[in-house]
């Protein structure tokens, strides 16, 4: 009954709370997060609460759940999608679909749903109109879409791209676990299972990028809106082994380039932010560098992006990327410097820094 909240590229998930049945559904309102169990009951959590609160009961067992025009819609086994208030919980409307529902996604007033038995049906959010737009090899649990595909994850364990034009599947791939939970993030798939499986995948041939692991089995996945407080640069583009991934760094033995992100702020009074890479080999040694100075020269199978001189200015700490091929930097980056690094390595306001992992 639990629900959890981490990083989408960090294998660490922390409990916020949890529910009285099994959480089977989540959608965000704005940064509200509407949890919906097997039961019908509705929770509600967002940034900053202390735990997950009871909000309302919805009006079936509510086994898929998306936010459209800051109403909530609650999709269940009874075949109907209710457009409840997303406070109260009162009923503002009733759209009754051909099958029960498992999964739900909103694309800006197209509603697509997915049932157990393997079918996928499209109609608008607000006027229903449900038509049958594609089928799979088993029954949906999950969905996702990017720009010519809708993605359907199965309890069979298989993902499986419908085109958006022919509404056929032309693509799919096997997944750890059953897929009951699946959301796209940056590019990726990310995709949960009952099993406590968590894995990042490429969406076109789910070749694995990293293994995450989950402390539970996972039912659904929701991605809170944040903000890098930084600007990505660099990226794998003219690689000195032609290794190229220009979405990430030079591709490593991964068979993909790392990524960089950060979290937290920017504020030297805060000290909270924290900068992180994934996608590197696992149990390798990495460290973080940072300089004043930018780059763009070859170093061994990839780029020096921040130093110069040939090599960065300040390291940081050297760690091991683990079985997930993860690092980050320090707690308290700021208090950090000014505890390891001399007066050139300090980091106050108004300075800008550029950081790389390595």
């Amino acid at each position: 009954t639990r629900v959890f909240v981490g990083d989408p590229y960090a294998p660490d998930l922390a409990t916020i709370g949890a529910c009285g049945g099994i959480p089977h559904s989540l959608a965000l309102v704005g940064s509200e997060l509407r949890i919906g169990d097997v039961t019908g009951r509705v929770y509600r959590w967002a940034p900053g609460d202390p735990g997950v609160g009871y909000a309302f009961d919805a009006p079936h067992d509510a086994r898929a759940r998306a936010a459209h025009a800051g109403d909530l819609l609650s999709g269940g086994s009874d075949a109907t999608v209710a457009r409840l208030d997303p406070v109260t919980g009162a009923v503002l409307g009733t759209l009754t679909s051909v099958v029960p529902i498992t999964a739900m996604l909103v694309s800006g007033d197209d509603l697509y749903l997915g049932s157990s038995a393997g079918v996928v049906h499209k109609g608008s959010a607000l006027t229903g109109g449900f038509q049958f737009f594609g089928t799979c090899g088993g029954p949906v649990t999950s969905m996702a879409l990017d720009a010519t595909h809708l993605i359907l994850g199965s309890s069979n364990g298989t993902v499986y791209r419908i085109d958006l034009q022919t509404q056929q599947v032309d693509a799919s791939f096997a997944v750890p676990g059953d897929a009951a939970a699946m959301v796209l993030h940056l590019g990726d798939l990310l995709v949960g299972g009952s099993d406590g499986s968590l894995v990042r995948l490429e969406r076109f041939t789910g070749a694995l990028k990293s293994t995450l692991g989950a402390p539970a089995s996972l039912s659904a996945l929701a991605i809170l809106p944040a903000t890098d407080p930084g600007t990505v640069y660099c990226f794998g583009t003219g690689c000195p082994c032609g290794n190229d991934d220009p979405g990430a760094g030079c591709a490593n033995s991964t068979g993909f380039g790392a990524r960089v992100a950060g979290s937290g702020s920017a504020s030297v009074a805060a000290d909270d932010l924290v900068i992180h890479a994934c996608q590197l080999p696992p149990n390798k040694v990495g460290r973080f560098y940072m300089s004043t100075l930018t780059a763009n020269l070859p170093c061994g199978g990839g780029l020096l992006c921040t130093g110069g001189g040939g090599y960065p200015i300040f390291r940081f700490p050297g760690m091991s990327s683990g079985p997930s091929g993860f690092i980050t930097t320090p707690p308290g980056i700021v208090d950090w410097c000014s505890q390891n690094l001399g007066p050139q390595g300090q980091i106050t306001p108004g300075s800008t820094w550029n950081f790389q992992a390595w």
